[in-house]
């Protein structure tokens, strides 16, 4: 796609916003953070993608071993770490 194409093209993203003393947003990332689609399903499919970054919260922590080059489940006493932090954070 050229960059005219891309311009007229919509789409939804969330940015990280930073706010100065009186809490008025003052700057942000310059990259998205998370975007959706193109066109008219780029919210929905934003809104989709949130819910499942959500639900993850409550799945297994998985990791990536460097070594072997596989994904694998998290050594089950670092998840009762991650498990707790979460529940203080609540």
């Amino acid at each position: 796609m050229g960059k005219e194409e891309f311009d007229r093209k919509e789409y939804v993203a969330i940015h990280e916003i930073y706010y100065d003393n009186q809490n008025n947003p003052n700057t942000s990332t310059m990259d998205a953070i998370l975007e959706g689609t193109d066109g008219e399903n780029s919210f929905s499919h934003l809104k989709w993608m949130l819910e499942k970054m959500l639900k993850a919260l409550n799945d297994p922590i998985l990791v990536h071993n460097k070594k072997t080059d596989k994904i694998e489940l998290l050594k089950q006493e670092k998840q009762d770490e991650f498990s707790k932090s979460f529940e203080t954070e609540k």
